[in-house]
């Protein structure tokens, strides 16, 4: 089958994208790119796109997201969780365009056409180029997920996505009294729920105590430095 305008238009979008971005280092994996800041954290980006328009003139809306991805919580999240996501998960999202200075336009989506494709799609990298370094700067450290984390999560019918991210984050910096604390936190905002999420929240708060326990244990059997 013939493809249309619109699918024409997005994949040599796409295209283009694509290997502006691996020559800058991103390394795309199940449709999302990642590059590293370190052993355990990377700068975590997505392309969203949709097409419309008229077969004559199809128009193509991309919008960059970014957010941090970290191993270590990616890692015990994928193991304690009934819902299983094979793509990398990312903490932080949020729109290349919100991290811009307002005078780069109110839309949070750059608007591609076949006569301004190379112009918009420069445009794009350019501010993807611009926002990753200072975004993993600002974010991309364990310490700072955890206080980033904290100031999204809300008492809020959940669980969110933070509900999921803090206690872990909090285990991997070994705060594993703080991390009992978010998973309490987590567990109120459904107790009582059915919904397969809170479900799902359950099977991960008791994965996770248990990881919390056999950690305590391992630290209590540990000889002393002054025993030795």
């Amino acid at each position: 089958m013939k493809a249309s305008p619109y699918q024409l238009l997005r994949a040599s979008t796409q295209s283009l994208l694509d290997s502006e971005l691996r020559a800058q280092d991103w390394v795309k994996r199940s449709g999302i790119f990642t590059r590293k800041i370190d052993d355990q954290t990377q700068l975590w980006l997505s392309l969203g796109m949709t097409s419309y328009g008229y077969p004559s003139a199809p128009v193509v809306n991309v919008w960059p997201n970014i957010g941090i991805r970290h191993l270590s919580i990616e890692s015990i999240e994928k193991s304690t969780r009934a819902i299983e996501n094979k793509w990398p998960l990312a903490l932080l999202v949020i729109g290349v365009k919100h991290l811009l200075e307002p005078r780069h336009g109110d839309w949070w989506y750059w608007l591609v056409t076949e006569e301004n494709q190379q112009e918009q799609c420069s445009d794009l990298l350019w501010a993807i180029a611009t926002v990753a370094p200072r975004f993993a700067a600002e974010h991309g450290t364990l310490e700072q997920l955890i206080v980033d984390l904290r100031g999204r999560l809300t008492a809020s019918r959940g669980p969110l996505s933070e509900h999921y991210s803090l206690p872990i984050a909090l285990f991997v910096a070994g705060r594993n009294d703080e991390a009992v604390e978010a998973l309490e936190l987590g567990a109120k905002s459904c107790r009582g729920e059915t919904y397969a999420a809170a479900v799902d929240f359950r099977l991960f708060r008791r994965g996770l105590r248990k990881l919390i326990r056999n950690a305590e244990k391992t630290k209590a059997a540990r000889p002393r430095a002054s025993e030795k």
